[in-house]
């Protein structure tokens, strides 16, 4: 009869014929249980040290933001940002600078919504000050309009 090798479960249900391999993996597992939890707590640090375009330190408190929306060809728009954060859903990017997904409802989306891409210092904490922020923009997309209106009326006046 042949003899039964002994199994050794680990934690997370794998499972080793050598004791000292699952005693290796449980140690492996338990550093990256440690490492995954301080770079959260890292990115929690990084994350409420960060300021958002108004000044403001950017906190998980906070539900709503508001950003400036750039359309492409048309005005600027201030949007709600709801931000349910969790410090996983954050990436640290090449400069260093947290950059987070969120998901914008937009009943005109066929998907019903669709993500973005945000930095914190693209949001706003003060509705007003974004208000004023979309006003800015606002008037420089209004400047480059007339530069093109005046460039298209030279070339219609030259015809």
């Amino acid at each position: 009869m042949r003899e039964v090798q002994k199994v050794y479960r680990t934690d997370d249900g794998v499972e080793f014929h050598s004791e000292k391999d699952a005693a290796r993996h449980e140690a492996l597992e338990a550093a990256r249980r440690r490492l995954a939890e301080a770079q959260r707590r890292f990115v929690v640090a990084l994350a409420t040290s960060q300021k958002t375009a108004d000044g403001s330190l950017f906190s998980f408190r906070v539900w709503s933001y508001y950003r400036v929306r750039k359309g492409y060809g048309s005005l600027p728009q201030v949007e709600t940002v709801s931000i349910g954060l969790r410090a996983d859903s954050m990436e640290i990017n090449a400069e260093n600078a947290l950059e987070f997904r969120v998901w914008m409802d937009d009943n005109k989306n066929a998907n019903g919504g669709y993500w973005i891409n945000l930095r914190f210092d693209e949001l706003y904490s003060n509705r007003e000050e974004c208000q004023r922020a979309c006003l800015r923009m606002m008037r420089e997309y209004m400047n480059v309009l007339s530069e093109d209106i005046a460039d298209y009326e030279r070339g219609i006046s030259n015809d």
